[in-house]
């Protein structure tokens, strides 16, 4: 986030940049605000660029919010029952609409807003990856099954994708990254038939 933000100030722009999320939000930008303070001073010095430009404009929004910029519209919806406020969101624009997922819990939250989506985007954990560290012999088992739970596994998110008929299922943030996309696609076609695209850093996607 800290990079997305100094990145876009690098290239000269004058505006804080907004950023939306849930309670907490605040907190996270304030404190990378604070964390780059001093480089950010004496950029802003040595090559006239507006110091306004490396800032947050934070909106702390609740399940329901909406938004409109231009074409585009945008809508959030609380995922509940995890151990922190998390919010998906639906993204429409153009007669085409994709939901992001953000957590890995909140499932009858997150089908209600993606149905009738042209595509879902959301994490994916390999189940099996955390069997085959524990059969090796892992030195904090429980810890690995604890941490599993922040995440959705791949049967769960093809399952989701299933539930709210989106025609296409996105991967990303992939835990642990597959050697082979097939690695991935073979326990999602158990319980999605649409369209399955594994995310990569730059990859291009058209509905």
């Amino acid at each position: 986030l800290d990079d997305l933000l100094l990145t876009g100030w690098l290239t000269a722009r004058e505006a804080p940049l907004r950023l939306v999320g849930p309670a907490g939000t605040r907190a996270l930008a304030e404190g990378l605000e604070a964390a780059h303070t001093v480089g950010v001073d004496a950029r802003s010095r040595s090559l006239g660029l507006a110091p306004g430009g490396a800032r947050f404009e934070v909106l702390e929004v609740e399940d329901g919010w909406e938004a409109r910029s231009g074409g585009l519209s945008v809508r959030a919806a609380a995922l509940a029952g995890g151990p922190t406020p998390a919010l998906a969101y639906r993204f429409e624009a153009a007669g085409r609409s994709v939901v992001v997922g953000t957590a890995g819990w909140g499932e009858e939250q997150l089908v209600a807003l993606a149905t009738g989506a042209d595509a879902l985007v959301h994490d994916a954990f390999w189940s099996g990856s955390l069997e085959h560290a524990i059969e090796a012999g892992a030195d904090d088992p429980e810890r690995l099954r604890r941490e599993a739970t922040w995440l959705t596994p791949l049967e769960g998110v093809g399952a989701i994708a299933a539930r709210a008929g989106v025609g296409t299922l996105i991967l990303t943030r992939l835990c642990p990254p597959p050697l082979y996309d097939f690695m991935f696609g073979r326990p999602v076609a158990e319980t999605f038939d649409g369209r399955l695209v594994i995310d990569k850093d730059g990859k291009q996607i058209t509905l």
